[in-house]
């Protein structure tokens, strides 16, 4: 696992290269989003920065649906990593973008 700076500056050189069209592309072996890495590390300065870019380039319903509660190969959600963690601001965030809290109960579709 990547130290969080290391991650955190990995992902704002993904979307300062344009680099953010599809971010399912630049996960890692769990197939987590760079959203859900930021949410576990707390990094909400980064969720946000993900958040805007994501509602700036897509439609609202393919942001939630593809982005915001896309699950990993175990079904968890940013949300879910982020509820986990116990970093409660982060979890406002995320339902204040559409997430669905019960979303990585289910398993992934």
């Amino acid at each position: 696992s990547q130290h969080p700076t290391m991650k955190r500056d990995k992902i704002i050189q993904m979307l300062d290269q344009g680099r953010n069209m599809n971010l399912e592309v630049y996960e890692d072996d769990e197939s987590d989003t760079p959203l859900m890495e930021a949410a576990a590390d707390g990094n909400g300065e980064i969720v946000k920065m993900l958040i805007d870019r994501i509602f700036k380039e897509f439609n609202k319903e393919m942001a939630i649906q593809n982005f915001i509660n896309k699950q990993d190969d175990l079904g968890a959600t940013a949300f879910s990593v982020a509820m986990a963690a116990g970093f409660g601001g982060i979890c406002k965030m995320l339902v204040a973008a559409g997430a669905d809290p019960k979303k990585h109960l289910s398993p992934p579709e």
